[in-house]
This record gives C-alpha cells, structure tokens and sequence, in this order.
C-alpha cells in the first residue's frame, strides 16, 4: 500500500492498493501519476533506489525523493556518518544529526537514544547463550538507533527526521485499524474486496489524524494519554429519558467535563440538566455553628 501524507495537516492524503508481485519502483511511478502529485517528497524504501527514483522525477522538479540506506552502506563509513555535528531541537526526544554533500545528492543521519538502548537490549535478548562476538558487538554499539538517509533535497534535518517520524505514525494508525481493532473478519479475497478493506482503513486513519491533532492543539497530550481522552470521550452521553426526542445530557466527572469543554463538545450551561435533589441551601458565615449533637435539656 503507497499513500501520501500532509505533513502540515499531519493526516493522509491519498492511497492505493498495490499487488505483490508488482516492482516497487513501478508501483511508485503508478501512484505518482494516477494521483497527479507533482509536489513532495517521496518517502521509499528500499525497493526504489536513488537512480529509478531520478528518471521518475526528471519532468517534476518539486517532487523530491528521500530513501533510506543500508547500515552496512560503505558511504557511511566514508564520510563518517556516525561522527555527529548537531542535536534536534526536540523537548521530547534526543537524537543527534549529521547532514553532508555529495555529488549528486545529501546524506543525513540520525542517532535516537532510546531507540538505541531499545536495539541494545533486543541485541543482548536474542544472543543469549552464543558465543561473545567482541567484533560484532563493537560495530552494533556504533549502529544502534541511527538511521541514514540519502535525499536530493536540501533542507534542515529536523525536517527529515519529523517526516520519518510522521511516516511511522501514519502506518502505525493503518496498523491499528487493520489488525487491533474488533472488526469483523471478513475473509477478503477479491481485489475489490481488499480496496473497500483498505479505504476504510484509509477513513479510519484520516478521522484518527484529525483527532490527535485536536488533541495536540487542545494540550491534552500533556496531561493524558490517546486512549485516557477516548475513554472520556466515550462516557459522553445523551439520553431520551421521556421519549418526546428531546436528548439530555447525562452529567459525567469534572476531569470528563473539563475535557469534553476544552474540545468545545460540552453542550451549553442552559442545556445541561439539572441535578437531582433539593439544591443546596446559602450558609451564612456570620451565623455561628450549632454544636454537634442533640442540645442538653434544659433542667427545671
């Protein structure tokens, strides 16, 4: 599957069901065209390799190309990649960044801590019980959580890096609709069946985008998880307590109210129904407090 993403809308664009034994290449210049995209920056894998992704931009020079490489890549080495100049301005990661000119096109490479701890523990995980590999382990310690690119365009890193990082969000929300969620299983086996699963995959994924974006703007990610605001979001409800069609909203907690105001879907306060029971009576702070108890009896 190719889709196109905004990455200012931060939400897909287009997409398209490709079959297995077609040519990645092909299958990019297909897409390309049947959608008329002349402007972006195409994220391929490695199944588009920088000579078929120039002839296929040649008649588009706003359509850019951005390929990962191999980490055994010799250009690495050559122009020492690992040897880091900078850091991202990111509060919520650290990652380190090398950007470099080459003849016919620019490198960048990244290094992220975490995902490097992450490789590091999975490398230890999987080795256990093998014979210690000293050679090995030395270029491991070199390659975790980095990730090179090489790329005709000619832009901030930070850029390249919130591409990549947009590209592995998008197709983990594709991920989540196609294989977490408790749809039906409808055992498709033509081809149009495998476009309807797809497209409303593709709805799914364009609402869910639309919705952490609202997230995002609203600050809510940085008091609550995605699956914290749904599970508010899901308390509010609306019922039609005397059947006349008249809906009410159902009060819920403070935190849900608060939320639900701040992603303006709390009705208005004349349309919020009354709580039950005889409202509270004014206390007045002048009148002092009877004693606890029942009074003492007046003796005669």
């Amino acid at each position: 599957m190719v889709f196109a993403y905004n990455i200012d809308l931060k939400e897909p664009v287009c997409s398209k069901v490709f079959a297995g034994n077609i040519l990645d290449c092909v299958s990019y210049q297909r897409f390309l065209s049947e959608n008329g995209l002349t402007k972006g920056v195409v994220m391929a894998d490695k199944g588009f390799p920088k000579k078929e992704a120039q002839a296929a931009f040649e008649s588009s020079p706003d359509l850019h190309w951005l390929n990962p490489i191999k980490r055994n890549n010799r250009r690495i080495r050559t122009h020492a990649m690992y040897a880091f100049s900078g850091m991202l301005d990111d509060k919520n990661r650290d990652v380190l960044f090398k950007k470099e000119k080459l003849a016919d096109c620019w490198l960048y490479s990244f290094y992220d801590r975490k995902r490097a701890a992450k490789e590091e523990a999975d490398y230890f995980k999987h080795h256990k019980g093998q014979p210690f590999d000293a050679r090995a382990m030395q270029e491991g310690d070199e390659r975790f959580g980095t990730i090179v690119f090489e790329s005709d365009l000619d832009t901030d890193p930070q850029i390249i890096y919130s591409m990549y990082d947009e590209r592995w969000l998008i197709e983990e929300c594709f991920r989540y609709y196609k294989n977490v969620t408790d749809f039906d299983n409808t055992k498709v086996h033509s081809d149009y069946a495998v476009y309807g699963s797809e497209f409303v995959n593709f709805i799914s994924s364009v609402m869910t985008a639309r919705l952490l974006r609202k997230f995002e703007e609203t600050g809510l990610f940085s008091e609550l998880t995605y699956n914290d605001i749904m599970s508010q979001l899901s308390s509010a409800k609306k019922v039609n307590t005397n059947g006349d069609g008249k809906w009410e909203y159902v009060r819920t907690t403070r935190a849900t109210e608060d939320t639900l105001a701040r992603l303006d879907l709390l009705p208005r306060p004349e349309e919020l129904p009354r709580k039950r029971g005889r409202p509270r009576k004014e206390i007045d702070p002048n009148i002092p407090k009877r004693k606890p108890g029942r009074p003492r009896k007046t003796a005669t």
